[in-house]
């Protein structure tokens, strides 16, 4: 056979084949492209309660501190086009946050990356700050600017004296209330063994059951667990009213807080339910 007709005739025969084979190796490894988040608002919530919702260019609330105290732990949610909340999940995601002036407001964050964050009032006076998710060298989403008020401690009353105490998780959960020397409200805390819970956040009740935080520099709150091997109480610097229990055991104890001015007891709540399921 003539030596140029048969390697016709082998071109002919492999290009079919090398089209079938590109065509089935595009079908069993498609390529997938990478969603990132597309927010149309957020919100920002504290112990359950909402503080700030955006929506489009609509900013509703405003951050409140105060001056060289570190606010509340505030959860950051953003909000997805059906309305749906959420927090970014892509790895190549971290949050971000624009403070108008650095001077009187900065931002702190338990850890690098952390989505909820804390304010910590540098000096009197009223700023903005946006929030914004990050991806790469770039913000996907960038709010408007939120307004935040940084008072003087003399213009707060937190310095009531307490009378009972409320612990409530991160969604604004009582998990217990103490007035009177009893527990009125909630069933305690409970946590998984080898877990932490949320941060819960610590309430003192004034004599009409109002809640308050006191701004007094020198007040701190102490913990005793009734059965340490159990769990324990951790907490972030700076964060004097917050704290989160870690699960050691299986079982059961009691969690006494105490409100101290220097080393005198103002105020102590015990009995407290603390659970640690397997």
């Amino acid at each position: 056979m003539n030596t140029s007709i048969l390697r016709s005739r082998i071109k002919l025969v492999l290009i079919p084949v090398l089209v079938s084979f590109l065509f089935h190796s595009c079908e069993e490894n498609p390529v997938v492209e990478e969603e990132h988040a597309d927010p149309v608002g957020l919100v920002v919530s504290s112990g359950g309660v909402e503080l700030v919702r955006i929506e489009g260019a609509n900013v509703t609330g405003e951050f409140e501190v105060t001056e060289g105290v570190l606010s509340p732990h505030f959860k950051l949610q953003f909000i997805d086009k059906d309305g749906d909340l959420f927090v970014p999940t892509d790895a190549d995601s971290s949050p971000e946050a624009i403070v108008g002036d650095p001077t009187v407001l900065e931002v702190v964050r338990d850890e690098p990356g952390d989505w909820d964050f804390h304010l910590r009032g540098l000096k009197e006076g009223t700023t903005t700050i946006k929030l914004a998710i990050k991806h790469g060298d770039h913000n996907d989403y960038e709010s408007p600017e939120i307004t935040v008020v940084i008072k003087h401690e003399d213009d707060n009353h937190g310095n009531e004296e307490a009378q009972g105490l409320v612990l409530k998780s991160e969604d604004g959960t009582v998990l217990a209330k103490i007035y009177g020397g009893l527990l009125q409200e909630g069933n305690g805390i409970s946590v998984a063994q080898g877990n932490e819970t949320d941060h819960i956040t610590i309430w003192f009740l004034t004599d009409d059951e109002n809640e308050f935080q006191p701004d007094e520099e020198h007040m701190i709150v102490e913990f005793d667990l009734e059965n340490d091997a159990i769990a324990e109480i951790e907490q972030h610097e700076g964060e004097k009213w917050e704290f989160e229990v870690h699960g050691k055991a299986p079982g059961s104890t009691t969690l006494t807080v105490t409100l101290k001015h220097y080393d005198d007891v103002e105020f102590g709540a015990s009995g407290i339910p603390v659970q640690v399921t397997p």
